[in-house]
């Protein structure tokens, strides 16, 4: 799984979902504090835990998250 601000790499990720990526986490939020952004991390492998695993984006953006599965070929 990835952790990332980088939204090149979402992108990609995104546009290209039905290849084999590993899991990414996408904080879209520039101005997260650490300790806002470390707790809606254990938060959220908490809440996505299954999905992760079998392979997802998600996107953290205002207060909201998105979830893409990736579908398995």
């Amino acid at each position: 799984m990835v952790v990332t601000r980088n939204r090149s790499l979402a992108r990609l990720v995104e546009s290209d979902a039905g290849a084999s990526w590993p899991s990414v986490i996408f904080f879209r939020q520039d101005s997260i504090e650490t300790q806002a952004m470390t707790s809606t991390l254990f938060n959220l492998l908490k809440l996505f835990d299954e999905d992760l695993k079998d392979g997802a984006l998600v996107i953290v953006r205002g207060g909201q998250t998105l979830l893409r599965k990736f579908i398995k070929p």
